[in-house]
């Protein structure tokens, strides 16, 4: 409707617009900004010439790069709000037995299947167990005085090397910026 590719518009764009959007608000009480990203980052990659996947498409490409970019988000924010107060994590919440790939059910139903009625119901974690790394990230002491980490099981964890560089990110923020409309 948006005109974004739906993967990238969800899971980058719309909790870059939102923050940027409290970000006010968000000085005001010194808070912390938590990015939902996934391990799947791991295998993501950020190609401005093909960052809808305009020139081709992967559902689970499009979704590894959304959350390479939801992590490459947080660690620039946290370097445009160094010594404000304000904190900025992303953290991989671990699989979760939810129903949110419905989607994915429709395009490989046999392998979602297998998915959903094997694999998940054993090693996925409740609602409750896949919230703790979130909730760890939102209002931990561990973390206070903190910033620019990625967390996974509830501790800090590694990331892609790609969320590392600061030229990517500075790109994506600008691009992102140009999408959503704030410049």
């Amino acid at each position: 409707k948006d005109g974004f590719e739906m993967t990238f518009g969800v899971n980058h764009l719309g909790q870059f617009l939102l923050t940027n959007l409290l970000l006010d608000e968000i000085k005001q009480v010194k808070g912390r900004v938590v990015t939902v990203s996934s391990g799947m980052h791991l295998s993501g990659v950020i190609d401005f010439s093909n960052l809808q996947s305009e020139k081709n498409y992967s559902h689970m490409s499009a979704y590894a790069n959304s959350k390479l970019a939801n992590v490459l988000f947080s660690n620039e924010l946290a370097r445009r709000l160094k010594d404000s107060g304000v904190s900025s994590f992303s953290l991989h919440p671990g699989i979760i037995a939810t129903s949110l790939h419905r989607q994915q059910q429709k395009d490989y139903p046999l392998l979602m299947w297998l998915f959903y009625e094997n694999l998940l119901g054993n090693v996925g974690k409740s609602p409750f167990h896949g919230a703790q790394t979130t909730i760890t990230a939102a209002i931990s002491p561990e973390f206070n005085h903190k910033t620019g980490l990625y967390l996974a099981e509830c501790n800090v964890a590694t990331t892609n090397p790609l969320a590392d560089d600061e030229q990517i990110a500075k790109q994506l923020w600008e691009v992102s910026e140009k999408l959503v409309g704030l410049v």
